[in-house]
Order: structure tokens, then sequence, then C-alpha cells
């Protein structure tokens, strides 16, 4: 599907531009997304040793940590956003409304070991020239969390259908343990989230079940998210 604001995706590779003049040279152009009509683009620039799937172990020591640039389509650039590891990724969340983008930025946070741990994603929006974090009321309570999602042995999340006139839901789910008040018995909890967009704003609603649940099989079924 092509989003309607024609995302133009461009790999360094196959990239030539005045603006990569501008790239640190220690520095590559792993991806591009253009935002056409407001006139900028969304750039990832990454360590040039350093490509989004190197394994973990392939990682130079002194590898720079990615980072994201926000460019005017003139050039100049507008934002910058400095990520924590030097593995990472960008996409347009699908299906957002019109005059509407949403970036996930995922960085690869995976280790040679452990089930907590992966690639993990957090929700921007493009504001101004500027990424800023986007964040969902939890149903019941005015606190807000930040949109953030993990890919691992104990947790995942996709996005649910939907169309170019709303927001579309997004499921996540996570498995976590859980230590009893005397500290010597472990059990597990399985919360199921729906995060979803009404009244101006997003929100979070969870389930949470005694049960363990784990990444080696289909994603659970929609009748588990609240």
């Amino acid at each position: 599907m092509i989003p309607r604001f024609f995302l133009f995706v461009f790999i360094a590779s196959s990239f030539c531009s005045a603006q990569n003049n501008l790239i640190n040279p220690r520095y590559h152009l792993q991806k591009r997304l253009l935002a056409a009509d407001l006139h900028l683009t969304v750039q990832l620039e990454t360590d040039s040793r350093v490509s989004k799937n190197l394994a973990y172990e392939d990682i130079p020591e002194n590898a720079l940590n990615a980072k994201v640039q926000v460019t005017h389509t003139n050039g100049k650039k507008v934002f910058s956003l400095l990520l924590e590891t030097s593995r990472a990724d960008i996409d347009w969340l699908e299906a957002s409304p019109k005059g509407e983008y949403l970036l996930l930025v995922t960085e690869n946070k995976t280790i040679d070991f452990g089930s907590y741990n992966g690639p993990v994603s957090v929700l921007y929006s493009l504001n101004r020239g500027r990424l800023i974090p986007v964040v969902a009321r939890n149903t019941g309570v005015k606190t807000e969390v930040p949109i953030v999602f993990m890919r691992s042995l104990k947790e995942n999340w996709r996005i649910g259908k939907t169309n170019l006139k709303s927001h579309p839901e997004i499921y996540s789910v996570s498995c976590r343990p859980v230590v009893d008040a005397l500290g010597k018995d472990v059990s597990f909890e399985t919360v199921y989230a729906r995060y979803y967009f009404a009244s101006g704003r997003w929100h979070r609603k969870i389930r949470t079940l005694n049960e363990v649940w784990e990444n080696d099989g289909p994603f659970p079924p929609r009748y588990l998210f609240p």
C-alpha cells in the first residue's frame, strides 16, 4: 500500500544528493523518508561500519550511536535526535490520517541472550519540524505513558487494520515475572494492551491475565485485547 503522502525511501547505496555532503564522514545515510507536503525529510544516519541487521558480536566497540535528522528539502537541518544504540531503523506508521506524520524509530537492542531484549520501537509525531514522543493515557486513570513497543521472546506487537480516515489501533502483548510478597514464589502474568486514538489523544487499555505467553507462535487473537 502506498501512503497518501507518497512516501519515498532511499537506501544510501542508491541515493545521491547534495545533502550527503552535510553528513559526518563517519556516518552514512541508511534511510530517508519524505514528508512532501511539509517540505521536510526524515533521515537515519548510522556509523558507516554498521547496518541495521549487523550481528551484535560484530558491532565495533567504538561504534557511533545512530542519529535521526529532520531536514528541510533545501538541505537545512531542522532537528536532530541522537539514539542510544548504533543499529536502528525508521518507518512511518502505516495508515495514519491525512496531514499527520507518525514515525516509528526502532533501535535494535538485541544481545546474545535473555528473554527480555530485542528491537524497541518508539512512536514520534513530526510536529513543526521536531520529533515529539507520543504518549497514551491509561484508561480510567490520568497517568500517561510513552508509546513504546518491543519484540522479544516475551513481547510482541502489531498494527491493526484501519483506513486513512482514522488512526490505526495498535496491539501489544507482554509476559513478565511476578514475585510474591515474601519474595519466594515467582509466577507469570501476561498484559494485553490496546492503543487507540479518541477525543484528540491516544489511549491505552490493558487486560492482565495470570498466564505465561511466549513469542514462539501466532500473535494472540483480537478478543484477548480489551
